[in-house]
């Protein structure tokens, strides 16, 4: 059988991107308008991320994504919502989809256009992302153990006949139900004074009340790091879910552990229908190997994200930095070389420090709150490695 694997080549402009803006507030942005969208279903709201104009060569280097970065995928999910971390990633590992936009930049003599993605759309694929990687650790639990059910019940959620996934979590979720009904009593009170049923004076005050709620629903997500709720029916009575029988269990048992399943699958399928070409190829040796070759940088991403999920690739987070790092092809392997030897020597020293702590009888948490260190961290240290 043809070995599996996922192959990408992108190009990254050498001089990079910027960021453009009908109304500029800042030197660094060029002013520009926007000419065309590619596709549908896509934020075309300035800022826009733009690349070197059309029409004029620049050097461009070529990434290999599966091959130099496996765990991209994590990294994008944790990227900051910024525009700054946003620059940073794309002049590192380029554009999401090559440009769903086209936009003129007229603050030069001469107007160029320039393929562009608005901030929007960087900041919905990556809270998507986020969210997607979210549940699958929770079904994952801890260190790839049981599900986190707990943690499962927080973001899918049972109502009625139908669950749903609510990645905002049960604070949020409290302020979208208060905004959904501050918005249809207003709508009701508006409808009944334009028939003539009610005075306009309550009105305007539902209005203000409603007006209110959304402030306070657009202030939370933005405290909890978020640009939406992520709200999403997995299944119900009517819609195309599981079996009949399986159905019936889930509903029965208020299950969350099958649900999060589907929805994990729902993500999966709606980010890869139609955006990988296959192919068979020889490798050096001359043996067969199937390659999947997504469309763009963003299904790119995706795709890695199922191999993970699938076991095809296995990654670790470093417990010194935190960097996720692919372990495939060496299991055993602890500490990443992001910073070369620095992580597994810095954890030496770590370790050295906790047990010359921890032979003056302190307690693993007394040695933590001395050092600064997290706890669960200190009690890895103690566990393993040598001296």
């Amino acid at each position: 059988m043809a070995e599996l694997e996922g192959w990408l080549e992108w190009a990254v402009p050498e001089h990079g991107f910027r960021w453009a803006h009908e109304a500029p507030d800042d030197p660094a942005t060029a002013r520009a308008t926007m000419d065309f969208v590619y596709g549908r279903d896509c934020d075309v709201r300035p800022p826009w991320l733009i690349a070197p104009p059309h029409g004029e060569r620049h050097p461009t280097r070529t990434t290999l994504p599966f091959k130099e970065a496996p765990e991209l995928h994590r990294r994008f999910a944790g990227l900051p919502l910024t525009k700054d971390a946003i620059l940073a990633f794309a002049n590192e590992f380029g554009s999401l989809v090559g440009g769903n936009l086209v936009v003129t930049v007229v603050d030069q003599e001469m107007p160029t256009f320039h393929p562009a993605e608005s901030l929007g759309f960087w900041q919905w694929a990556i809270q998507d992302m986020r969210d997607a990687v979210h549940l699958w650790d929770l079904l994952r639990g801890d260190g790839g153990g049981e599900p986190n059910v707990d943690g499962l019940r927080e973001v899918i959620r049972w109502e009625g006949d139908r669950v749903e996934h609510f990645p905002a979590g049960s604070s949020l979720r409290l302020n979208h139900t208060q905004t959904i009904q501050a918005q249809k009593f207003a709508g009701e009170a508006a409808l009944e004074a334009a028939l003539g049923k009610s005075s306009p004076g309550p009105v305007s005050h539902l209005e203000r009340t409603a007006a209110e709620a959304r402030a306070k629903l657009a202030e939370t997500l933005s405290r909890a790091g978020r640009v939406h709720l992520g709200q999403r029916i997995i299944a119900g009575l009517q819609s195309n879910g599981p079996s009949p029988a399986l159905w019936a269990h889930w509903r029965t048992t208020k299950d969350v552990v099958g649900p999060a399943r589907l929805r994990l699958l729902q993500f999966f399928n709606e980010e890869l229908a139609g955006k990988i070409d296959v192919q068979l190829v020889l490798d050096s040796g001359g043996s067969l190997r199937t390659r999947l070759v997504p469309k763009d940088l963003l299904t790119g991403m995706w795709l890695m994200f199922f191999f993970e999920v699938t076991g095809k690739t296995k990654l670790r987070r470093c417990p010194i930095c935190r960097t996720w790092f692919d372990v495939t092809r060496s299991p055993k392997k602890t500490f990443c070389d992001s910073h070369g030897a620095g992580c597994r020597q810095k954890a030496s020293r770590m370790r050295k420090k906790a047990r010359a702590l921890l032979a003056q009888g302190k307690s693993p948490d007394q040695v933590a709150q001395e050092l600064g260190f997290d706890p669960d961290l200190v009690r890895f240290l103690l566990t393993s490695g040598h001296g």
